[in-house]
């Protein structure tokens, strides 16, 4: 499990250092504003992602007839038909788009953004069918080696046109490239086939999924459209920056659980002690990397937002700290939800969204009202504190209540989080005090030490201890 995690880690990690490098490279060849015009591409890729996720590559993986061939080409065709109508919501929605962000001569540029769910239909989902095995090579080069085709693309780009176009074609080369390599690597050719009773377990599985992933896309990208649509594509530019420093180890962290705890809590689900331990440790694991997550944002974020994005992203640092913790907040969640996924149970990230999502209209009437950026991201920090309750107590109701929570690590994560918004308070950080220590800052450092040392897996390892659920049943070869 350790070797996988590493596979998945080290992968995921890479993959998203190119891409911040390309966005890097991006926001530094072109204007201010040209980046708040290229960051609305990244928001519309998300929502495409959103609007198409039914979760095939989870079901592959969760399915008991995940690794039959007739399952997975049905998939095929549930995915070729999901992308052909992807590319007619993109279409449909391009100009709205444009208009809300008061850019209607980009309208072209979002209508060409249909490509991505079109091609991303064709997907050869056998690279996931292996991770039922835990062999997670293909995935890794895949995503590698296709995020790393977008620099020249960039790079080309830039030189022709030099302006925001960039980032569309970046993402567009980036997605066909992915696609391509999915064939190149799988070990079973792409087929379709029609059973309609695979189809209805497909839809079932993915329905909440997708609903989800549109509250997701909401939730996560809700406060850039607001930012975009009341302040300007400017100020979105550097918001973005932000966005994109917090936004990042959190996704690193988050497909990095999800690709190992997935399989491993799945492959448990009829040993119910075993799948206690393993899910009570994922829990555990959860908020650690909430902790770990805030507290690197807190030390080391404003000085790479300046290093990486240049001065003229400098107002970013004043919502940099809070934008963080509201991060950190939303990924300390996730291990709830990977508990509710391996039982099939996809509703427990849809409400736990749902409850941030209601929140959202606060933010806005807070930026409306006067208070700032910064009243829109505490609104977003107590939506996320709602969602993160209600996936607990949903997940004791619909799965196992007697699942233990570690509070030790829910304590721990409280104090880490409100030391780091009295840091930011008294000592917001700007250009002239980066890199001063304060013994808030080393404070925050041992609470990191005294978290993983409260989180069981951690612990074994130190002690060279197999993990409980290993220990009672070992593996079969």
């Amino acid at each position: 499990m350790l070797k996988a995690a590493g596979v998945v880690f080290a992968s995921q990690g890479l993959v998203t250092v190119i891409l911040f490098a390309r966005n890097i490279l991006i926001a530094r060849l072109i204007s201010v504003e040209d980046f708040g015009i290229a960051s609305s591409f990244a928001i519309a890729f998300a929502f495409i992602e959103s609007a198409t996720n039914v979760g095939l590559n989870r079901l592959v993986v969760q399915d008991r007839d995940g690794d039959d061939q007739l399952f997975v080409d049905v998939l095929h065709l549930f995915q070729v038909v999901r992308g052909l109508l992807g590319a007619g919501v993109t279409l449909i929605l391009a100009a709205p788009y444009a208009g809300l962000l008061n850019i209607p001569e980009v309208t072209w540029a979002f209508m060409a953004l249909a490509w991505v769910p079109f091609i991303r239909g064709f997907l050869n989902l056998d690279m996931f069918r292996i991770q039922r095995r835990m062999d997670f090579q293909a995935f890794a080069r895949a995503s590698v080696l296709s995020a790393l085709s977008s620099i020249p693309v960039v790079v080309l780009i830039y030189l022709i046109i030099g302006d925001y176009q960039t980032m569309l074609w970046a993402i567009i080369g980036h997605q066909t490239v992915l696609v391509v390599l999915s064939h190149l690597m799988a070990k079973r050719p792409f087929g379709l086939a029609f059973e309609p009773t695979i189809l209805r377990r497909a839809l079932g599985f993915g329905t909440p999924l997708l609903l989800n992933g549109l509250v997701m896309f909401t939730v996560i990208n809700g406060d850039r459209l607001i930012v975009g649509n009341q302040l300007g594509v400017e100020t979105l530019a550097w918001f973005s920056a932000v966005f994109m420093i917090t936004y990042t180890p959190t996704t690193v962290m988050a497909n990095t659980m999800q690709s190992v705890l997935l399989p491993r809590l799945s492959g448990l689900q009829n040993t119910r002690e075993e799948f206690l331990v393993a899910a009570e440790d994922a829990m555990a694991l959860g908020f650690l990397i909430g902790i770990v997550v805030a507290v690197g944002i807190a030390l080391f974020g404003p000085i790479l937002l300046l290093l990486a994005f240049g001065n003229k992203f400098a107002p970013g640092l004043e919502i940099l700290l809070l934008m963080g913790v509201v991060q950190a907040v939303r990924i300390s969640k996730l291990g709830l939800s990977m508990i509710a996924l391996a039982r099939g149970t996809t509703t427990n990230m849809l409400y736990a969204n749902l409850a941030r999502l209601l929140v959202l209209p606060a933010g806005l009437g807070a930026l409306m009202l006067g208070h700032g950026i910064e009243g829109l991201l505490l609104a977003s920090l107590g939506g996320e504190l709602l969602g993160l309750l209600v996936s607990k107590v949903l997940l004791h109701r619909q799965i196992e209540p007697s699942l233990k929570v570690p509070w030790i690590l829910v304590g721990l994560s409280g104090l880490t989080f409100g030391l780091i918004l009295v840091l930011d308070a008294l000592h917001p950080p700007t250009v002239e005090i980066l890199g001063n220590v304060y013994p808030a800052q080393l404070a925050l450092l041992i609470l990191v030490g005294l978290a993983a040392l409260s989180t069981r897996p951690v612990r074994n390892l130190v002690r060279g201890k197999k993990h409980p659920a290993q220990a009672q049943k070992p593996e079969k070869p």
